[in-house]
């Protein structure tokens, strides 16, 4: 087992938990670790899973044939459904130093990240309302640069590179900048300012 912290997560709206009861039971649908809905009408949220320290890896996880084949998301599964019937789901789930972040809408996949801490492996779709201010203040690209000269890797190029990332406020699939670190923190504050659930 790997430690990991996470959860999936829908918009409350008013019959919402009711109806995700219902759903989920004829549905079948056991969370592994989770044994009920947690509500948080403070945030506006119903958590569905969550992940704790000792959790399974979940089956909504995107995975390989081979090792050098891209990640593949299912298709098929909680997180379509839930979006399908609910509007909108949303999971993370962090584990050593892997961070993977899936928002779908409607049944499709509107945001997905996934990187660690050698940088980003897969990214797509369009920014969540949470990154730009989690990954590109100022702050973080001064910080950055200050890293990189300290252990004498900064060039003029990758200065130029790095500045150009910051500019565009985008995150690349294979790129190192920015980093991952920190994102299922920025996540559980943007969402659940009130009362982070983990």
């Amino acid at each position: 087992m790997v430690e990991t912290l996470g959860a999936i997560f829908v918009p409350l709206k008013s019959d919402c938990v009711d109806r995700l009861q219902d759903w989920l039971q004829t549905k079948n649908y056991n969370g592994r670790d989770s044994k009920k809905i947690v509500v948080s009408p403070e945030n506006s949220f119903a958590v569905v899973e969550e992940y704790g320290r000792t959790s399974h890896a979940p089956r909504w996880l995107p995975s390989r044939e081979k090792t050098d084949d891209p990640l593949t998301v299912p298709q098929t599964g909680i997180l379509p459904e839930l979006s399908i019937n609910f509007g909108e789901a949303f999971a993370f789930i962090m584990f050593d130093d892997h961070i993977d972040c899936q928002h779908w809408k409607e049944g499709k996949l509107v945001r997905f990240l996934d990187g660690n801490a050698e940088g980003w492996d897969t990214v797509s779709g369009h920014p969540d309302p949470w990154e730009e201010d989690f990954f590109f203040p100022l702050e973080k690209l001064d910080s950055c640069l200050n890293d990189l000269r300290d252990w004498e890797e900064l060039t003029l190029e990758r200065e130029a590179e790095i500045r150009k990332v910051w500019a565009e406020k985008a995150i690349r699939s294979g790129a190192a900048e920015p980093q991952a670190a920190g994102t299922a923190r920025a996540i559980r504050i943007h969402y659940f300012p009130k009362n982070p659930f983990i």
